[in-house]
């Protein structure tokens, strides 16, 4: 007898458990806390906590609550929104020049020699703006797009074109800068192409395409000795002696 008492006591003290009330609260930063004693709320949230019956949150109670999926027809996949495509750049004129220079040259060394036949013909040794830069002066605008526009520059700004219109044409080039033979061994700057997998070297300014690299020393000396394209670079006491 005395266990069926206690057995009955426990089964109406577990269901008072299960049916207590819960209370929920949000604090101060926005956390949601919970507990079926209304002792453990702080004070200040007296006021505020809300209750829970049976664990089932009505849908009254002002908490956050999650997310709802959106609603879709039934059997209807609904498709993913590309962003809008950008409208295309307008070609610039060196963009243009490149593409009718392409017209008429195929392999690697057309491309290379059309670039370097048109800046030869078109563009203009700009001796005002050598001295210019000499006397530490700007010297005009030596970039690709100045050159260009000017139709003028000096040894950078054609060997700056050059560079970039081949590129435009598909083929990796380089700006090398150096010292050129003559009366001043003054600075200079020519190119470097790749041709066929290759590298070889251009001077617009001196009318020098692709001559071997041997000869190409005899008038140039570039400061950095892997573009003497040789096993083994020369010095620069080497090089004057030549």
């Amino acid at each position: 007898m005395r266990a069926i008492l206690l057995a009955s006591a426990l089964l109406l003290l577990w269901s008072g458990m299960l049916f207590a009330e819960v209370f929920t609260w949000t604090d101060s930063r926005g956390t949601q806390h919970f507990t079926d004693d209304s002792r453990t709320i702080p004070p200040k949230y007296r006021k505020k906590a809300v209750p829970l019956k049976g664990f089932d949150q009505p849908d009254d109670i002002p908490v956050v609550a999650k997310p709802k999926e959106p609603t879709r027809t039934p059997m209807t996949l609904s498709k993913r929104e590309e962003p809008p495509a950008a409208a295309p750049q307008p070609l610039t004129e060196l963009d243009l020049l490149a593409k009718t220079l392409l017209q008429s040259a195929t392999s690697d060394r057309d491309k290379a020699y059309a670039a370097f036949a048109w800046v030869r013909s078109n563009i203009y040794y700009d001796n005002a703006s050598k001295w210019q830069r000499r006397y530490g002066q700007h010297g005009g605008d030596q970039s690709p797009e100045g050159v260009l526009a000017a139709k003028r520059g000096v040894c950078e700004g054609m060997a700056n074109l050059y560079a970039a219109l081949t590129g435009k044409m598909g083929l990796q080039s380089a700006v090398v800068i150096g010292r050129a033979s003559g009366f001043r061994q003054e600075g200079h700057a020519w190119n470097a192409v790749m041709v066929d997998g290759k590298w070889g070297l251009v001077d617009v300014t001196r009318h020098s395409f692709l001559n071997p690299p041997e000869d190409f020393l005899n008038h140039h000396f570039p400061n950095d000795p892997q573009w003497q394209l040789l096993e083994k670079p020369l010095t620069y006491q080497e090089w004057l002696k030549r």
